[in-house]
């Protein structure tokens, strides 16, 4: 990639780092999310919704974090989370640096086994890639086991309450490898309060884990031929990055 400098005189000043972002942009296929970050470079750059209008991230209260040109690493207990609730259906996608040994890792949404109604991404307690959800006291999970080690990784969740309490479709996608895993007899939640992004501060799933991109869609459940075309276009603009999902 080019590197392009521009000197300015005195008296310039700019109260923060200016980026130019040379990161070819995603072709979303004609679904825009509500909601996409690219998590790199600075904590300001991370936590800036790209969408026009889209609410911008906040990080949790004595939060832990490191960021570098390609990611942000959010220590456990720490949660780049959107101040609003999510109302269901909706579709979730995270890229994330998986490693072979890493659990309890929230890397979207509300990823969560015990408390209040939930529904995200992560990884479980066995070290399977889940999609998650509780509703009352039940706990339900589209779980595919990693595959590749440590490596980025692409994983797309879709929560589709639309045919109702104890029909509803909860949906994994890993798009690398074409797999998918599906409980087509869930009860989702109608909504999830707590809409985190990358890591969790509280819950079951609250570990340390690293992401270079989040992305959200409301009302929405994604197909899984517009996951895949997603895919392509999200693994050639992290290719700049030195990221190969």
């Amino acid at each position: 990639m080019p590197t392009i400098i521009r000197q300015y005189a005195a008296p310039a000043s700019f109260p923060d780092t200016i980026i130019l972002d040379l990161e070819p942009p995603i072709d979303w296929g004609g679904v825009v999310p509500d909601g996409h970050f690219r998590l790199a470079k600075t904590l300001n750059f991370t936590l800036n919704n790209r969408i026009a209008a889209g609410l911008d991230a906040q990080l949790s209260n004595g939060g832990s974090y490191e960021v570098d040109s390609q990611s942000v690493s959010v220590a456990t207990g720490t949660a780049l989370y959107v101040p609003a609730a999510a109302n269901l259906p909706l579709s979730f996608m995270s890229v994330f640096r998986q490693t072979a040994g890493g659990v309890n890792q929230t890397l979207m949404g509300n990823a969560n086994t015990s408390g209040g109604d939930s529904a995200g991404i992560g990884v479980s307690s066995g070290g399977n890639l889940v999609a998650l959800a509780r509703a009352g006291s039940t706990n339900y999970a589209a779980s595919l086991p990693k595959d590749g080690g440590d490596r980025w990784e692409m994983v797309v969740g879709t929560f589709d309450n639309r045919p109702g309490a104890g029909a509803s479709i909860l949906r994994l996608y890993r798009p690398r490898t074409g797999s998918m895993a599906e409980v087509t007899n869930a009860t989702l939640p109608a909504s999830i309060a707590t809409h985190r992004i990358l890591g969790a501060s509280a819950g079951t799933l609250n570990q340390s884990v690293r992401g270079a991109l989040s992305a959200y869609w409301f009302d929405r459940v994604l197909a899984q031929a517009t996951i895949q075309n997603m895919y392509a276009s999200v693994k050639a603009s992290l290719a700049t990055s030195g990221i190969d999902i």
